[in-house]
Protein backbone atom coordinates (compact mmCIF):
# COMPACT_ATOMS: atom_id res chain seq x y z
CA UNK A 1 0.00 0.00 0.00
CA UNK A 2 1.73 3.37 -1.03
CA UNK A 3 0.90 6.87 0.89
CA UNK A 4 -0.92 9.36 -0.64
CA UNK A 5 1.04 12.28 -1.74
CA UNK A 6 -0.54 14.64 0.87
CA UNK A 7 -0.17 12.12 3.65
CA UNK A 8 3.58 11.73 2.38
CA UNK A 9 4.13 15.59 2.75
CA UNK A 10 2.06 15.70 5.82
CA UNK A 11 5.61 14.91 7.70
CA UNK A 12 7.09 18.36 6.17
CA UNK A 13 3.81 20.56 7.49
CA UNK A 14 4.67 18.79 10.49
CA UNK A 15 8.33 19.82 10.72
CA UNK A 16 9.29 16.05 10.35
CA UNK A 17 13.42 15.86 9.48
CA UNK A 18 14.73 12.45 8.40
CA UNK A 19 17.93 13.75 8.89
CA UNK A 20 20.32 17.25 9.06
CA UNK A 21 24.13 17.25 7.73
CA UNK A 22 26.57 19.69 7.73
CA UNK A 23 28.44 19.81 4.66
CA UNK A 24 32.86 19.44 5.06
CA UNK A 25 35.40 21.82 3.37
CA UNK A 26 36.05 21.62 -0.24
CA UNK A 27 39.54 20.92 -0.86
CA UNK A 28 41.69 21.11 -3.57
CA UNK A 29 40.52 24.42 -4.55
CA UNK A 30 41.29 28.07 -4.14
CA UNK A 31 38.03 28.07 -1.96
CA UNK A 32 37.45 26.20 0.84
CA UNK A 33 33.86 25.12 1.08
CA UNK A 34 31.94 26.53 3.90
CA UNK A 35 28.61 24.73 6.09
CA UNK A 36 25.14 24.03 5.51
CA UNK A 37 22.58 22.26 6.95
CA UNK A 38 20.45 20.73 4.66
CA UNK A 39 16.87 19.31 6.07
CA UNK A 40 15.09 16.29 4.24
CA UNK A 41 11.49 15.38 4.39
CA UNK A 42 9.57 12.20 3.19
CA UNK A 43 9.84 12.56 -1.00
CA UNK A 44 5.76 13.18 -2.18
CA UNK A 45 4.41 11.01 -5.18
CA UNK A 46 4.13 12.77 -8.25
CA UNK A 47 2.72 9.86 -10.41
CA UNK A 48 3.50 8.61 -13.81
CA UNK A 49 6.00 5.40 -14.66
CA UNK A 50 9.41 4.37 -14.56
CA UNK A 51 10.52 3.11 -17.84
CA UNK A 52 8.59 6.20 -19.92
CA UNK A 53 9.55 9.08 -21.28
CA UNK A 54 8.23 12.00 -22.90
CA UNK A 55 10.26 11.58 -26.38
CA UNK A 56 13.40 11.35 -28.04
CA UNK A 57 14.74 14.61 -29.82
CA UNK A 58 17.65 14.85 -31.84
CA UNK A 59 19.65 18.25 -31.04
CA UNK A 60 22.48 20.02 -32.20
CA UNK A 61 24.96 21.06 -29.13
CA UNK A 62 27.96 23.34 -30.24
CA UNK A 63 27.89 21.31 -33.71
CA UNK A 64 27.52 17.96 -32.26
CA UNK A 65 24.33 15.92 -33.18
CA UNK A 66 22.42 14.46 -29.77
CA UNK A 67 20.04 12.54 -28.46
CA UNK A 68 17.05 14.78 -25.84
CA UNK A 69 15.08 12.78 -23.76
CA UNK A 70 12.41 14.48 -22.36
CA UNK A 71 11.43 13.15 -18.77
CA UNK A 72 8.47 11.96 -17.55
CA UNK A 73 7.54 12.28 -13.55
CA UNK A 74 8.10 8.84 -11.25
CA UNK A 75 7.85 8.36 -7.84
CA UNK A 76 11.59 6.22 -7.63
CA UNK A 77 14.13 8.30 -8.98
CA UNK A 78 16.10 10.16 -6.03
CA UNK A 79 17.86 9.68 -2.51
CA UNK A 80 17.13 7.22 0.17
CA UNK A 81 18.58 7.52 3.61
CA UNK A 82 18.10 5.29 6.66
CA UNK A 83 20.04 4.28 10.03
CA UNK A 84 23.19 2.49 8.97
CA UNK A 85 25.14 4.94 7.32
CA UNK A 86 24.49 3.79 3.86
CA UNK A 87 22.16 6.21 1.52
CA UNK A 88 21.60 5.74 -2.17
CA UNK A 89 20.72 7.80 -5.39
CA UNK A 90 18.67 6.05 -8.36
CA UNK A 91 19.34 7.64 -10.81
CA UNK A 92 18.70 7.18 -15.12
CA UNK A 93 21.26 7.96 -17.98
CA UNK A 94 21.17 8.73 -21.42
CA UNK A 95 22.88 7.63 -23.93
CA UNK A 96 23.62 10.75 -25.93
CA UNK A 97 24.17 8.79 -29.03
CA UNK A 98 21.52 6.32 -28.97
CA UNK A 99 18.92 7.77 -26.86
CA UNK A 100 18.92 4.91 -25.07
CA UNK A 101 17.95 5.12 -20.89
CA UNK A 102 19.12 3.07 -18.23
CA UNK A 103 18.62 2.69 -14.68
CA UNK A 104 20.87 2.26 -11.50
CA UNK A 105 21.52 3.02 -7.83
CA UNK A 106 24.65 4.35 -6.37
CA UNK A 107 25.21 3.56 -2.73
CA UNK A 108 27.29 6.12 -0.67
CA UNK A 109 28.66 6.35 2.94
CA UNK A 110 26.65 9.50 4.39
CA UNK A 111 25.12 11.75 2.18
CA UNK A 112 26.51 14.79 0.36
CA UNK A 113 30.38 13.46 1.60
CA UNK A 114 33.00 15.84 -0.36
CA UNK A 115 34.64 14.00 -2.77
CA UNK A 116 32.25 11.05 -2.63
CA UNK A 117 32.53 7.69 -4.53
CA UNK A 118 30.43 4.76 -4.53
CA UNK A 119 30.72 2.35 -2.20
CA UNK A 120 28.85 0.01 -5.07
CA UNK A 121 27.26 0.62 -8.20
CA UNK A 122 23.81 -0.73 -9.04
CA UNK A 123 22.24 -1.88 -12.11
CA UNK A 124 18.57 -1.55 -12.34
CA UNK A 125 15.66 -3.15 -14.50
CA UNK A 126 12.20 -1.84 -14.15
CA UNK A 127 9.55 -4.02 -12.87
CA UNK A 128 6.42 -1.63 -13.12
CA UNK A 129 5.43 1.45 -12.91
CA UNK A 130 6.75 2.40 -9.39
CA UNK A 131 9.41 -0.82 -9.00
CA UNK A 132 12.98 -1.75 -9.79
CA UNK A 133 15.11 -4.40 -9.14
CA UNK A 134 18.41 -3.34 -8.56
CA UNK A 135 21.55 -5.71 -8.35
CA UNK A 136 25.89 -5.36 -8.28
CA UNK A 137 28.68 -5.50 -5.96
CA UNK A 138 27.47 -8.47 -4.17
CA UNK A 139 24.13 -6.13 -3.43
CA UNK A 140 20.18 -7.38 -4.27
CA UNK A 141 17.76 -4.83 -3.98
CA UNK A 142 14.44 -3.03 -4.06
CA UNK A 143 13.47 0.60 -4.77
CA UNK A 144 9.41 1.48 -4.75
CA UNK A 145 8.34 5.22 -4.46
CA UNK A 146 8.13 4.03 -0.35
CA UNK A 147 11.99 2.69 -0.47
CA UNK A 148 15.19 0.87 -0.79
CA UNK A 149 16.12 -2.41 0.56
CA UNK A 150 18.45 -4.81 0.15
CA UNK A 151 20.78 -7.17 1.28
CA UNK A 152 24.46 -8.08 0.57
CA UNK A 153 25.01 -11.46 2.75
CA UNK A 154 24.30 -10.94 6.23
CA UNK A 155 24.30 -6.81 5.56
CA UNK A 156 20.73 -5.25 4.79
CA UNK A 157 19.79 -1.74 4.51
CA UNK A 158 16.27 -0.20 4.64
CA UNK A 159 16.08 3.59 3.20
CA UNK A 160 13.25 6.18 3.43
CA UNK A 161 12.63 8.05 0.20
CA UNK A 162 13.72 11.12 0.89
CA UNK A 163 14.19 15.17 -0.28
CA UNK A 164 15.81 17.89 1.02
CA UNK A 165 14.43 21.25 1.84
CA UNK A 166 15.60 23.63 -0.45
CA UNK A 167 15.92 27.18 1.88
CA UNK A 168 15.74 29.82 -0.76
CA UNK A 169 13.19 27.93 -3.30
CA UNK A 170 10.39 30.60 -4.41
CA UNK A 171 12.54 33.42 -1.91
CA UNK A 172 10.72 36.76 -2.93
CA UNK A 173 12.97 39.74 -4.44
CA UNK A 174 14.49 41.29 -1.19
CA UNK A 175 14.03 45.49 -1.14
CA UNK A 176 16.40 46.64 -3.60
CA UNK A 177 16.79 43.71 -5.67
CA UNK A 178 16.55 43.92 -9.58
CA UNK A 179 13.66 41.20 -10.74
CA UNK A 180 14.96 39.87 -14.02
CA UNK A 181 11.91 37.38 -14.51
CA UNK A 182 9.05 37.12 -12.24
CA UNK A 183 6.81 34.59 -14.49
CA UNK A 184 4.89 36.61 -16.90
CA UNK A 185 7.17 38.25 -19.54
CA UNK A 186 11.05 38.24 -21.24
CA UNK A 187 10.80 42.27 -21.11
CA UNK A 188 14.11 42.32 -19.07
CA UNK A 189 16.13 40.03 -21.26
CA UNK A 190 17.58 40.42 -25.03
CA UNK A 191 18.95 38.01 -27.48
CA UNK A 192 23.13 38.12 -27.93
CA UNK A 193 24.21 37.98 -31.83
CA UNK A 194 25.85 34.09 -31.32
CA UNK A 195 26.63 33.76 -34.95
CA UNK A 196 28.04 36.95 -36.57
CA UNK A 197 30.16 39.56 -33.36
CA UNK A 198 29.23 36.73 -30.47
CA UNK A 199 29.45 39.90 -28.52
CA UNK A 200 27.91 38.88 -25.37
CA UNK A 201 27.03 42.06 -23.66
CA UNK A 202 25.14 43.17 -26.68
CA UNK A 203 21.24 43.09 -27.51
CA UNK A 204 20.51 42.40 -30.83
CA UNK A 205 17.01 41.65 -30.33
CA UNK A 206 14.15 40.55 -28.30
CA UNK A 207 15.16 36.96 -26.35
CA UNK A 208 14.08 34.10 -28.11
CA UNK A 209 12.72 31.70 -25.96
CA UNK A 210 9.34 30.67 -24.66
CA UNK A 211 8.07 31.11 -21.09
CA UNK A 212 5.58 27.56 -20.03
CA UNK A 213 3.36 27.57 -17.12
CA UNK A 214 5.55 30.51 -15.10
CA UNK A 215 9.14 29.69 -16.73
CA UNK A 216 11.57 30.83 -18.94
CA UNK A 217 12.27 27.62 -21.03
CA UNK A 218 15.53 27.18 -23.65
CA UNK A 219 14.54 26.96 -27.20
CA UNK A 220 16.16 24.92 -29.54
CA UNK A 221 18.04 26.39 -32.40
CA UNK A 222 18.31 30.27 -30.72
CA UNK A 223 20.85 32.12 -28.86
CA UNK A 224 22.33 32.55 -24.99
CA UNK A 225 20.01 35.87 -23.48
CA UNK A 226 21.05 38.79 -21.38
CA UNK A 227 19.89 40.96 -18.94
CA UNK A 228 18.80 44.14 -20.33
CA UNK A 229 19.74 45.68 -16.55
CA UNK A 230 23.72 45.50 -15.91
CA UNK A 231 25.37 44.70 -12.86
CA UNK A 232 29.05 44.65 -10.48
CA UNK A 233 29.25 43.58 -7.67
CA UNK A 234 25.37 41.48 -6.85
CA UNK A 235 23.97 38.53 -5.50
CA UNK A 236 21.82 36.40 -7.77
CA UNK A 237 19.09 34.14 -7.21
CA UNK A 238 17.97 32.13 -10.02
CA UNK A 239 15.57 29.03 -9.62
CA UNK A 240 16.11 25.99 -12.49
CA UNK A 241 15.24 22.84 -13.52
CA UNK A 242 16.12 19.88 -16.24
CA UNK A 243 13.16 19.05 -18.37
CA UNK A 244 15.62 16.35 -19.98
CA UNK A 245 18.73 14.54 -20.35
CA UNK A 246 21.52 15.59 -21.21
CA UNK A 247 21.38 19.01 -19.64
CA UNK A 248 23.93 21.98 -19.97
CA UNK A 249 23.54 25.76 -19.50
CA UNK A 250 24.69 28.37 -16.97
CA UNK A 251 24.30 31.50 -15.81
CA UNK A 252 26.84 33.84 -16.04
CA UNK A 253 27.50 37.41 -13.53
CA UNK A 254 28.57 40.03 -15.42
CA UNK A 255 28.10 37.48 -19.09
CA UNK A 256 31.67 36.20 -18.14
CA UNK A 257 32.16 33.86 -15.56
CA UNK A 258 30.21 30.81 -15.98
CA UNK A 259 28.45 28.94 -13.16
CA UNK A 260 27.05 25.46 -15.47
CA UNK A 261 24.09 23.89 -14.96
CA UNK A 262 24.22 19.96 -15.79
CA UNK A 263 22.19 16.55 -15.27
CA UNK A 264 24.36 14.65 -13.58
CA UNK A 265 22.28 13.01 -11.10
CA UNK A 266 23.69 9.84 -9.64
CA UNK A 267 26.89 10.49 -11.57
CA UNK A 268 30.53 10.37 -9.43
CA UNK A 269 32.49 10.98 -12.37
CA UNK A 270 33.10 14.12 -15.11
CA UNK A 271 32.03 17.66 -14.43
CA UNK A 272 29.39 18.27 -11.57
CA UNK A 273 26.36 21.05 -11.35
CA UNK A 274 27.96 24.47 -10.14
CA UNK A 275 31.41 24.51 -11.54
CA UNK A 276 33.35 27.56 -12.87
CA UNK A 277 33.57 26.20 -16.42
CA UNK A 278 35.33 28.35 -18.18
CA UNK A 279 38.69 29.06 -16.32
CA UNK A 280 41.62 29.53 -18.16
CA UNK A 281 43.44 26.13 -19.15
CA UNK A 282 47.10 25.73 -17.62
CA UNK A 283 48.35 25.19 -20.86
CA UNK A 284 46.45 27.15 -23.20
CA UNK A 285 44.62 30.37 -21.19
CA UNK A 286 42.47 31.12 -24.75
CA UNK A 287 40.43 27.70 -23.77
CA UNK A 288 38.25 27.55 -20.79
CA UNK A 289 38.34 24.20 -18.53
CA UNK A 290 36.13 23.71 -15.65
CA UNK A 291 36.90 24.12 -12.31
CA UNK A 292 34.39 21.22 -10.55
CA UNK A 293 33.16 21.44 -6.49
CA UNK A 294 33.67 19.13 -4.23
CA UNK A 295 30.17 17.97 -3.23
CA UNK A 296 27.56 17.27 -6.02
CA UNK A 297 24.29 18.76 -4.56
CA UNK A 298 22.17 18.51 -7.79
CA UNK A 299 18.85 16.95 -7.57
CA UNK A 300 17.16 14.94 -10.29
CA UNK A 301 15.28 15.82 -13.27
CA UNK A 302 12.28 17.65 -12.73
CA UNK A 303 12.85 18.84 -9.45
CA UNK A 304 13.25 23.13 -9.14
CA UNK A 305 16.52 23.23 -8.04
CA UNK A 306 17.94 26.93 -6.45
CA UNK A 307 21.22 28.64 -7.30
CA UNK A 308 22.73 31.66 -5.28
CA UNK A 309 25.58 33.25 -5.92
CA UNK A 310 27.18 35.54 -4.42
CA UNK A 311 29.68 37.60 -6.91
CA UNK A 312 32.47 40.17 -6.08
CA UNK A 313 34.10 41.76 -9.73
CA UNK A 314 37.61 41.97 -10.56
CA UNK A 315 39.78 45.34 -9.64
CA UNK A 316 41.89 46.92 -11.91
CA UNK A 317 44.08 50.17 -12.16
CA UNK A 318 44.27 52.94 -14.29
CA UNK A 319 45.80 50.76 -17.41
CA UNK A 320 43.51 47.72 -17.32
CA UNK A 321 45.89 45.51 -15.09
CA UNK A 322 44.69 43.08 -12.78
CA UNK A 323 44.44 43.73 -8.64
CA UNK A 324 42.20 41.65 -7.87
CA UNK A 325 40.48 38.48 -9.25
CA UNK A 326 36.52 37.95 -9.29
CA UNK A 327 35.29 36.19 -6.04
CA UNK A 328 32.01 34.04 -6.25
CA UNK A 329 30.33 31.85 -2.82
CA UNK A 330 28.06 29.84 -4.49
CA UNK A 331 25.25 27.84 -3.14
CA UNK A 332 23.64 24.89 -5.27
CA UNK A 333 20.05 23.56 -3.81
CA UNK A 334 21.56 24.83 -0.05
CA UNK A 335 24.45 23.47 0.44
CA UNK A 336 27.78 26.04 -0.20
CA UNK A 337 29.79 24.36 -3.12
CA UNK A 338 32.21 27.28 -3.73
CA UNK A 339 33.02 29.68 -0.60
CA UNK A 340 35.22 32.81 -1.72
CA UNK A 341 36.43 31.19 -5.20
CA UNK A 342 38.87 33.19 -6.38
CA UNK A 343 38.33 32.89 -10.06
CA UNK A 344 40.92 33.56 -12.97
CA UNK A 345 40.51 35.72 -15.87
CA UNK A 346 37.97 33.50 -18.19
CA UNK A 347 39.26 31.51 -21.00
CA UNK A 348 36.86 30.53 -24.37
CA UNK A 349 34.57 32.66 -25.58
CA UNK A 350 34.09 34.68 -22.09
CA UNK A 351 37.78 36.09 -22.59
CA UNK A 352 36.49 38.88 -24.88
CA UNK A 353 33.68 40.28 -22.30
CA UNK A 354 36.86 39.88 -19.68
CA UNK A 355 38.51 42.72 -21.73
CA UNK A 356 35.34 45.15 -21.93
CA UNK A 357 35.57 44.43 -17.69
CA UNK A 358 38.66 46.26 -17.57
CA UNK A 359 36.73 50.03 -17.69
CA UNK A 360 34.71 48.45 -14.65
CA UNK A 361 31.75 49.02 -16.33
CA UNK A 362 28.56 47.15 -15.39
CA UNK A 363 28.29 43.98 -17.36
CA UNK A 364 24.54 41.92 -17.74
CA UNK A 365 24.01 38.18 -16.32
CA UNK A 366 23.76 35.54 -18.92
CA UNK A 367 21.94 32.51 -19.09
CA UNK A 368 23.50 30.18 -21.93
CA UNK A 369 22.05 28.54 -24.71
CA UNK A 370 23.42 25.51 -25.20
CA UNK A 371 20.95 23.11 -27.42
CA UNK A 372 18.85 21.61 -24.76
CA UNK A 373 15.52 22.93 -23.34
CA UNK A 374 16.11 23.71 -19.78
CA UNK A 375 13.83 25.89 -17.68
CA UNK A 376 14.25 28.96 -15.25
CA UNK A 377 12.45 30.92 -13.10
CA UNK A 378 12.75 33.45 -10.26
CA UNK A 379 15.05 35.54 -11.32
CA UNK A 380 16.77 38.22 -8.59
CA UNK A 381 19.74 39.95 -8.49
CA UNK A 382 20.19 42.17 -5.61
CA UNK A 383 23.34 44.61 -6.19
CA UNK A 384 25.98 44.48 -3.21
Amino acid sequence: MHRSRWSRMAGLVAGLTIGVMTIGPAAGHTATAGSSSVAWVPAPQYGGCLGTNLGVFPLNSDGTPIKWVKSAPNDVVGDYQGPGGLSAQVYYAVDQKTGNVTYGAQLLSGVLQPKAKPVASLVGTVVNCDTMSLSGGGWKATATNEGLTGTNGTTTINLQHVVPVLPTLGQPAPTGAATLFNGTDLSQWGTIDCQGTKDWTVITGPAQWKIVNGAIEVVPNTCSIISRQTFGNATIHAEFRSIGTPTHTGVFPQAQYQTTILQEYGLFSGNATGNYGNSPSPGNPSVGVAVNPDIRAVRPPLEWQTLDITYTAPTFNSAGTLLTKAVETVVLNGVTIFDHLQMSPPGGAAARVFTKAKTGAKLPILLEYHGMPVQFRNIWVLPN
